[in-house]
C-alpha cells in the first residue's frame, strides 16, 4: 500500500489529537469517536488542487463539532482550491450539518475555495434543496 504525502500529514495531525485513523491507498480516513452510537467516517482524497471529502455516516448535532474541526484542518493542509463534498455514503444529515457546510463556505470562500456537492441520497438532497445550499455549493454530476 502506498500512502501519499497528504496522508502522512493527516496521520501526524490526527495522531496528536488521539483519534483512530485508518488508511486507504493515497487517502486519509478519519474515524471520529463519539459517546453515542452515531459515527461519522470522513475520507479525504486530494488530487491536484481538488480535495474530495467523502462523508460516511450521519452528520448531525453529535458529530458536527468534530466534522467541522476535521474539515478546517484538512482544507487548510491540502491548500485545495476546489472541495467536493461526496455525500454518496452519508446516511443522514440535519440542520447541524447544513451549519457545518455553510460555515466552511463562509470561512474558506475568501481564500478562493469553491465548494461542490456530489451524489446526496434523496433525503439529504431534500434538506440541501430546502436550505438553498445549492446556490453557494452547486451539485456536480461526477467527482
Amino acid at each position: 500500500m502506498r500512502i501519499s504525502p497528504f496522508s502522512t500529514t493527516c496521520r501526524k495531525i490526527f495522531a496528536a489529537c488521539c483519534v483512530t485513523i485508518r488508511y486507504d491507498t493515497a487517502a486519509c480516513v478519519l474515524r471520529l469517536p463519539h459517546m453515542s452510537e452515531v459515527t461519522m467516517d470522513i475520507l479525504y482524497d486530494r488530487s491536484g488542487s481538488t480535495l474530495r471529502v467523502t462523508f460516511c455516516g450521519e452528520l448531525d448535532e453529535s458529530t458536527a463539532d468534530d466534522v467541522r474541526a476535521s474539515l478546517d484542518r484538512n482544507i487548510l493542509l491540502s491548500d485545495a482550491h476546489r472541495v467536493i463534498f461526496d455525500m454518496s455514503r452519508m446516511s443522514f444529515m440535519d440542520s447541524s450539518g447544513i451549519g457545518v457546510l455553510v460555515g466552511r463556505y463562509k470561512k474558506f470562500s475568501p481564500r478562493r475555495v469553491c465548494f461542490f456537492v456530489f451524489s446526496p441520497n434523496p433525503t439529504v438532497d431534500k434538506i440541501l434543496r430546502l436550505s438553498g445550499i445549492y446556490t453557494i455549493m452547486p451539485e456536480v454530476e461526477t467527482a
